[in-house]
C-alpha cells in the first residue's frame, strides 16, 4: 500500500536541486554524495516493500491411466482373465503370466494392458 509520503525522498531531492540552481545562478552545485544517498535510501525503502514473487504450488493431476488401482479393480481383472481362460482365449502359460501381472498391477494402465487384446464384456 502506497503512503502519501512515499515519494518524500524524491521531493526533497527536487527541492535541493531547485535551491542549488537558484543559489548558484544557474550552475548546479549539489554535493554528489547527498544525491546518491537520497536515491539509495529511496531504492532500499521501495525494495523492502516490494513483495517477492512466490512460486505457484500446483498439484499435478495424473492422467486416468496413471491413477493407482484398488484391490477390487485387480480382482475384477483377474475374474475377467479367468473367464477368457475358461473359454479358451488364453493358454495356461499366458493365463499364469497375466494373472501374476494383474496381482502386481499398480496403475489403471497396467491392468488395461492385460485385457487389451481380449474382447470387452462377457468372455463367454
Amino acid at each position: 500500500m502506497k503512503k502519501p509520503n512515499d515519494n518524500i525522498w524524491f521531493v526533497l531531492l527536487i527541492i535541493v536541486i531547485a535551491v542549488a540552481i537558484v543559489a548558484s545562478r544557474g550552475i548546479l552545485l549539489i554535493p554528489i554524495g547527498l544525491t546518491v544517498w537520497i536515491i539509495a535510501a529511496h531504492k532500499k525503502r521501495v525494495e523492502a516493500r516490494t513483495p517477492v514473487a512466490q512460486p505457484i504450488k500446483r498439484r499435478i493431476v495424473a492422467s486416468p491411466g496413471m491413477m493407482r488401482v484398488t484391490d477390487q479393480e485387480r480382482d475384477a481383472v483377474t475374474e475377467e482373465l479367468a473367464r477368457h481362460f475358461q473359454v479358451g482365449r488364453l493358454g495356461q502359460n499366458e493365463f499364469d503370466r497375466r494373472m501374476s501381472y494383474a496381482l502386481e498391477a499398480r496403475t489403471r494402465d497396467d491392468l488395461d494392458n492385460l485385457l487389451m487384446d481380449l474382447p470387452e464384456g462377457k468372455a463367454a
